[in-house]
């Protein structure tokens, strides 16, 4: 069973990248300092830091210690093998605030991905300029679309372009059961490319929510 989170500090930390790789190269096995160090390349004195946050928080514990010449070595273990964060326990923290951070670290992850590669396909077409252009819908709207040299939409499907994708609607109209339908679709491709064992890694986000006006 994981192990229940319900310290906003400590629910911070899962949140967080760094002390995520380094909490999980504590599940299901005890390590020393200096083993943790050599294996994450980080300073001893950084890492020190670190581990007694994780231990403070109560996500990391002193399993045991040794004496070796003349002195105490501490071997660290985490607390459990899986986490889980109740949103509605977590103080100062809503469902939404502890979203949120989740989103961020991952969409900044995603735009530096796309960004190199638009890079990657205006140098394989040997374009200039990768934008964004506005003009008039039919509703009379003004909106926006990704442009190459201002002018045309990229042919993201070319094999002379990297594989990315980045869709973003907000008019789709769809009753419940075409929406259904659609979010069945999206998880059938997703779980069938998802086995494959490819040698290039991939960013992808897939989703699809009811539209409610703030």
């Amino acid at each position: 069973m994981a192990h229940r989170v319900t310290q906003a500090a400590a629910a911070k930390l899962l949140l967080d990248p760094g002390a995520r790789r380094l909490l999980g190269a504590l599940v299901g096995r005890e390590r020393t300092l200096s083993d943790l160090a050599g294996e994450l390349q980080v300073p001893l004195n950084s890492l020190l830091y670190r581990v007694r946050v994780l231990v403070q928080a109560e996500l990391v514990l002193i399993a045991r210690e040794e004496r070796r010449r003349g002195r105490a070595v501490k071997w660290y273990r985490a607390v459990a093998d899986s986490y889980f964060v109740p949103f509605q326990q977590a103080p100062a923290e809503t469902a939404q605030g502890l979203s949120r951070q989740d989103w961020e670290q991952r969409r900044d992850g995603f735009l530096h991905s796309m960004t190199e590669a638009a890079t990657a396909y205006l140098e394989a077409w040997g374009l200039r300029e990768w934008g964004l252009r506005f003009d008039l819908d039919r509703q009379g709207r003004l909106v926006m679309q990704h442009t190459v040299d201002g002018e045309t939409a990229p042919d993201l499907l070319d094999r002379r372009s990297p594989a990315f994708l980045d869709i973003w609607v907000d008019d789709l109209a769809l009753t419940f059961d075409e929406a259904k339908a659609l979010q069945k679709e999206l998880t059938v491709v997703y779980r069938k490319y998802r086995r494959q064992g490819g040698g290039q890694r991939y960013l992808m986000r897939l989703a699809l929510a009811p539209r409610v006006e703030k």
